[in-house]
C-alpha cells in the first residue's frame, strides 16, 4: 500500500490531487480511530487523533468536523457518537 505521506508534491500527482488523497486517507483513519471499540466511551483525545493521522491541530479539527465528529464539552476529546 502506498503511504501518501511519502509522495512528494512535485512527483506524479498534481498538488490538489495529492492533498485530496492524503485528506481522504486521514479521514478514514480518524473514523476508524473513533469507531474503535477499545476507545473508552467512544471518545479519543485530540493528541491521539493528531498523532494518529500525522497532522497539526487545525487540520485535524477541520477533518473531524468534515466527518461529523463532535467535541466533548469541557474536554479535548472527540466522538462520532451523539453527545
Amino acid at each position: 500500500m502506498i503511504d501518501l505521506n511519502d509522495i512528494k508534491e512535485d512527483s506524479f500527482f498534481p498538488g490538489r490531487m495529492l492533498t485530496a488523497l492524503r485528506e481522504w486517507s486521514q479521514k478514514r483513519r480518524l473514523r476508524a480511530m473513533l469507531k474503535d471499540p477499545r476507545s473508552k466511551r467512544g471518545f479519543r483525545s485530540m493528541a491521539q487523533l493528531e498523532k494518529g493521522i500525522g497532522a497539526d491541530r487545525p487540520t485535524t479539527e477541520r477533518l473531524l468536523l468534515s466527518i461529523g465528529a463532535r467535541k466533548a464539552e469541557g474536554a479535548e476529546e472527540w466522538t462520532l457518537n451523539p453527545l
